[in-house]
């Protein structure tokens, strides 16, 4: 079976709501700030690619343009104005201390016995004592806060997979809140990494009744109306279909 950090993260937070999207196939609500989001990645790694060792911020801004269709809604033009903003915060931040890139938007993926593991690292740096940093971006409104460690374990496994060595440091870069959660790491035994990653995997294969558990997290849930735990009576659950359709037992 092939897992994600994001579909396991589904996973933890709640069985119910991993059956609906990944076994059901379930759509979720589409998200306003989607398009942005996509945009500052996008970006980032197209400039990280491409920049010279003292870049302009308009290398930056430049390749951020360059994400955007020429007609754009207001909505468009807002969230454009938006991200420009934050990407002349990010680049003003980074002084003139520019990172020497390993890896940028690189895709990963472990065989895991009967499961692989898929992602993609959004930055690798080497530092300047010739060990690793990953970085990943943020672009959510969530205030900053200490990432789980479970994160930081599937974004280890990644790099190991590409790089054969794990990182001495993992910066999350918190684009809208400018500033950033560094987590310098001790343990960097991939042997014991890859026994947490796989506790985890054996408790979703092992799970048959993918039951609901709730939370903070039911206040934001797509899932709400279908789930027993929310509404005395959930809506039946659409029947599945290949993922990314919706077919309704009419």
């Amino acid at each position: 079976m092939r897992f994600s950090f994001t579909r396991l993260d589904t996973y933890r937070r709640c069985p119910f709501q991993y059956k609906l999207r990944y076994h059901e196939h379930v759509p979720g609500q589409p998200r306003p700030g989607t398009r942005l989001a996509v945009a500052l990645h996008a970006a980032l790694a197209a400039f990280y690619r491409d920049s010279a060792a003292m870049p302009y911020p308009d290398d930056l801004l430049g390749a951020f343009d360059a994400q955007w269709p020429a007609e754009l809604t207001e909505r468009d033009v807002r969230a454009m104005e938006e991200g420009r903003a934050l990407l002349v915060d990010y680049f003003r931040r980074q002084g003139d201390q520019w990172p020497k890139v390993r890896f940028v938007e690189e895709p990963f993926r472990l065989e895991l016995g009967r499961h692989t593991l898929v992602g993609t690292l959004d930055r690798v740096d080497e530092l300047p004592d010739g060990t690793l940093q990953i970085v990943d971006y943020k672009t959510a409104r969530t205030p900053p806060r200490a990432p789980d460690t479970f994160q930081l374990d599937v974004y280890q496994i990644g790099l190991a997979a590409k790089a054969g060595e794990l990182a001495a440091r993992i910066v999350f870069e918190y684009l809208r809140h400018g500033t950033q959660y560094v987590v310098e790491v001790d343990d960097r035994n991939i042997a014991r990494t890859l026994d947490r990653l796989s506790a985890v995997l054996a408790a979703v294969e092992g799970d048959d009744t993918l039951a609901p558990r709730a939370g903070e997290h039911c206040r934001q849930c797509d899932y709400a109306a279908y789930c027993p735990a929310r509404t005395a009576r959930p809506l039946p659950i659409p029947v599945a279909a290949p993922e990314g359709q919706l077919a309704l037992g009419l």
